[in-house]
């Protein structure tokens, strides 16, 4: 096989590079060690057309032109490659896009939520003025919900997206719509001991956080009979690189490596449908550069990539990120909140899943763990102040009560940030950002 590439081989690296080595990786809860990063992205509507922006403009009023007048104003460092553009802002945290042009906003790991939390606001409230300047407005829903997929282009030309999309493209429409059309909030978070109830737990999440934070009910102008539409999209662009990857019994880097080997290896083959990276290594055609490109192709509802990234938050304005942080915070990083949870919650499933995207708080299993998996959250975030602090608690309370209390979700939550209510009827309602709370204060209605 190339280059030793055996799957004991490859389970070392995941060991290695994606899970916990080793106890010395995990980080203590009373270390005051803990950090926490988050992923924000948001789709960019042009005010005009109502419909998506341009990434790039001949008149100086694309997406990218609004970036970089930031860039100069803040002085932040352009690190753009020829075919993906990308920033590095004075914090170090990173400004990308995402292959339909949605704008990404990449934290450093941080030590606290507020930390975090105050960066976000002032870069993306600021952006989104640069954008309005030029016609367009960032707006945080989990799936555009005007653009038709047919006027939807491929805005960023990496290699790796040209073939992510022609590989999705022959499956149906689902990954088109994923790469050109949805945008999410991904938090992230350091391993604890024992990780592999972590791990568990965090899986058995991913049904109860695209329910609760559930912020895509609209597409091409109209209701889509989806609680979370954007999750409906992932269950099927690729079933061989999504879902959950979770066993009950057995090693979970056992596990996710016969996923990870299974999965198409669209990067090495333009056959349809391509070989699954197994037969790639049987035929000794990988090396270990091949892998690692490999497993940025994945996208499971949880993914290990030397901490755990959680990938089932819709899109959410920067004034309502608190919610989804301190939700996983409290319940990931508290040991007793972590135990009691491990009971409270059945295990992940597709039927799960599906159930969440469809119904979300309409179902009623669902609705009532949120409540509870909410009340351990919030204990055990305020038994961890070096992480979580009284303000994002606030926030994060108020969610719970206004909302995931009353059978209501993120996309109330949104709309109501901005006088819209639950059911919005006209373009101008839905091109909006959601913007003009501070990041500590509380969740209006």
């Amino acid at each position: 096989m190339a280059g030793g590439l055996i799957p004991e081989a490859l389970a070392a690296h995941l060991r290695e590079v994606a899970f916990p080595g080793g106890r010395e990786a995990c980080v203590e809860p009373d270390s005051g060690r803990l950090r926490v990063g988050v992923e924000v992205e948001a789709l960019a509507l042009d005010l005009e057309r109502h419909g998506a922006a341009d990434l790039v403009s001949t008149d100086g009023r694309g997406t990218l032109d609004a970036v970089r007048a930031l860039a100069d104003k803040r002085r932040w460092q352009d690190t753009s490659s020829e075919s993906i553009p990308g920033f590095r802002t004075e914090s170090g945290d990173r400004i990308a896009f995402e292959p339909g042009g949605q704008v990404e906003w990449v934290s450093t790991p941080s030590a606290g939520v507020w930390e975090l939390l105050e960066r976000a606001h002032r870069d993306l409230t600021e952006l989104d003025r640069e954008a309005q300047e030029r016609g367009i407005r960032l707006i945080y829903r989990g799936m555009d919900p005007l653009t038709r997929k047919e006027e939807a282009s491929l805005q960023v030309h990496g290699e790796r997206y040209l073939r992510m999309d022609r590989h999705l493209s022959r499956i149906g429409p689902w990954g088109r719509r994923m790469m050109r059309q949805t945008a999410a909030v991904h938090v992230n978070l350091d391993w604890v001991d024992p990780w592999p109830t972590q791990w568990a737990l965090a899986n058995a999440l991913a049904p109860i956080t695209t329910a609760v934070f559930a912020n895509s009910r609209m597409h091409e102008g109209t209701e889509t009979g989806h609680r979370n539409y954007r999750a409906h999209q992932w269950r099927h662009l690729d079933p061989g690189r999504t879902g959950i990857w979770w066993a009950r019994e057995g090693d979970p880097v056992a596990r996710y490596l016969e996923a990870a080997l299974d999965a198409p290896a669209f990067l090495l083959s333009e056959s349809s449908p391509p070989p699954s990276f197994r037969e790639v290594v049987e035929e000794g055609r990988a090396d270990l550069d091949d892998w690692r490109a490999h497993l940025t192709t994945l996208f499971p509802e949880v993914r290990p990539r030397g901490y755990l990234e959680l990938r089932s938050v819709d899109a959410l304005p920067p004034e309502l990120l608190a919610a989804p942080l301190v939700f996983l915070v409290g319940v990931l990083y508290h040991p007793e909140a972590r135990a009691r949870a491990q009971d409270l919650l059945p295990a992940p499933s597709d039927d799960l899943m599906a159930r969440a995207g469809r119904a979300g708080m309409e179902d009623p299993e669902l609705a009532a763990l949120a409540e509870e998996v909410w009340g351990l959250a919030l204990e055990g975030a305020a038994d961890l102040p070096d992480v979580v602090d009284g303000a994002s608690l606030e926030v994060a309370r108020e969610f719970a009560a206004r909302y995931t209390a009353r059978g209501r979700d993120g996309w109330d939550a949104t709309s109501d940030q901005r006088g819209g209510g639950t059911t919005e009827s006209s373009d101008s309602a839905v091109v909006d950002g959601g913007q003009g709370l501070d990041p500590g204060s509380t969740v209006q209605g």
